[in-house]
């Protein structure tokens, strides 16, 4: 546990694996959070967590907290680790360092039952609430606004576009 950069590049190479295999888009790419490992404060800043079985790094995942409230940002199993069930583990510390820390609550971020039903099925393991939000909404005043808002909206899914993921072949 920790929030040094080699912990986190640790983290990256598993979830790069991860991602190998399972092959979905999250729309997240966790190489661009790589500078708040350096640049946030402690109190705020990304933990990091990682499991291992026989020395190899099986399960990790990353979290930060603010406040009274907890968010799970990241998280990844390697192949070996799938069976070993690390990322249970892994919760319950983070879960703890959080309440330790006063959090009260746990965000655990969006599920996906059809497309991403092991996740799904974790996450609804640990007995949260399902909160559903509205969604995000734009009001431009003119037609030069809302073309500079819509221009803006491509330019950013340009930039954000993975290009580290490589697709599963089987």
């Amino acid at each position: 546990a920790g929030s040094s950069r080699a912990l986190y590049d640790e983290f990256l190479a598993m979830y790069d694996e991860m991602m190998a295999r399972k092959a979905f888009d999250t729309g997240v790419d966790p190489h661009q959070w790589a500078s708040l490992v350096d640049t946030l404060p402690e109190k705020v800043g990304l933990k990091v967590l990682l499991a291992r079985a026989e020395g190899k790094c099986v399960a990790g995942m990353v979290f930060s907290h603010a406040g009274d409230t907890g968010v799970y940002l990241l998280g990844a199993t390697s192949d070996a680790g799938l069976s070993l069930k690390g990322s249970y583990l892994l919760q319950w510390q983070a879960i703890q360092m959080m309440k330790d820390a006063g959090c009260s609550t746990y965000d655990l971020g969006g599920i996906d039952p059809d497309g991403n039903p092991g996740v799904y099925h974790f996450k609804s393991g640990l007995g949260g609430r399902e909160v559903q939000h509205a969604g995000v909404f734009e009001y431009c005043s003119s037609s030069l606004s809302r073309a500079v808002v819509r221009l803006g909206e491509v330019a950013r899914k340009l930039r954000s576009k993975p290009s580290h993921r490589s697709k599963s072949h089987g």
